[in-house]
């Protein structure tokens, strides 16, 4: 069973490794893309220049660009995330205001068109909520007939999203609230209010969830780190501090399940924060070489941090791999952006 991790890019230049096998035509072997990571490389915005790698980690091999060698023409403008579910993938891409379905080979099922600026998207039985920059809305599309359905009225612009039980949790940053939602009927049943703008939000192994407001570029919000529960149709908070002014810096945030901790890209320093704390615990494990870290990233088959760099954001980008104890293992030449990384297992 694959299942949704965070996305970011590749092309492959192994520096402190040997340099894995590189590929760039069509993909004939059924369920290659089955174990592995995909590489999201955002692109320039406005260039039409998104594209997906594929690192294959059990042969050490690099496929690039597979989706447009798979179809034939390029996945769009920004991509933005994407999500594993059931046999199929979908890849979010924000400035050409549609979802992408593939298939296991990453051939094109169908496009969902006409959802203005979608970022995240969080499965429900028959449905994808789908947060948005612009929308005041988060939109819910039918996965099977690839159609908007329905849309369930926001404030404000919608970042991260996650289902849990029953519960749909939704980031809204500039309100500086967490949503919570009725998955069956839409409705809305709590919101919360936290500084920091939330912005990420992951549920670990006890079913609390962790939110990461990225602050905003003049410093006048701190970024910050906080716990939540949610009881009884609920939310409540455990904790919600700041993390530092790392203002025009954005906070980003991993999840390493297995041994129950949080990574933390901080500017260039990484942290980790055990999810058993209910404080914050954040402890220096190193500090990266990269130009511009973008987002950061957990492959739990190599049991690797991967740090995405997106350097000048006009050149191809590097991934960095690092052991858990923050040991520098490989450096991968990706493409323009790297923003994500789908590892699927």
């Amino acid at each position: 069973m694959k299942t949704p991790v965070v996305v970011f890019s590749l092309i492959v230049l192994i520096l402190t490794a040997c340099a894995p096998d590189e590929t760039i035509q069509p993909i004939q072997q059924k369920g290659l893309f089955e174990q592995g990571c995909f590489i999201l490389n955002e692109g320039g915005f406005g260039h039409q220049n998104a594209s997906i790698d594929f690192y294959d980690y059990t042969a050490d091999s690099l496929y690039k660009s597979v989706f447009s060698t798979q179809n034939g023409y390029g996945i769009g403008d920004v991509l933005q995330s994407s999500l594993s579910l059931g046999p199929d993938y979908y890849f979010v891409v924000n400035n050409s205001s549609k979802l992408v379905r593939t298939d296991s080979n990453l051939q094109v099922i169908h496009e969902v068109e006409q959802i203005q600026s979608p970022r995240y998207i969080a499965p429900y039985g028959d449905k994808l909520f789908v947060s948005d920059l612009f929308a005041q809305e988060i939109h819910i599309v039918d996965p099977n007939l690839g159609v908007k359905t329905n849309a369930i009225p926001t404030a404000s612009w919608t970042e991260g999203i996650i289902v849990w039980d029953d519960y749909l949790l939704v980031c809204q940053p500039t309100a500086n609230q967490v949503l919570l939602i009725d998955a069956n009927t839409n409705s809305k049943l709590d919101s919360i209010e936290l500084e920091g703008q939330p912005s990420f939000i992951i549920k670990d192994e006890g079913n609390d969830f962790w939110v990461l407001g990225s602050g905003d570029y003049t410093g006048v919000e701190w970024s910050h780190l906080g716990k939540l529960q949610v009881d009884n149709q609920t939310l409540n908070v455990i904790f919600n501090e700041s993390i530092g002014d790392v203002a025009g810096l954005f906070p980003k945030l991993a999840y390493n399940q297995a041994d129950q901790l949080l990574y933390l890209a901080i500017g260039n320093t990484i942290y980790a924060q055990p999810t058993a704390s209910n404080t914050l615990d954040l402890s220096m494990i190193f500090e990266s070489s990269a130009q511009s870290i973008y987002n950061i990233a957990y492959n739990p088959h190599e049991k690797e941090i991967l740090v995405a760099d997106a350097k000048d954001y006009v050149q191809n980008g590097t991934i960095w791999r690092h052991t858990n104890n923050g040991q520098l293992v490989g450096q991968l030449q990706v493409g323009i952006i790297p923003n994500g990384v789908l590892c699927i297992d």
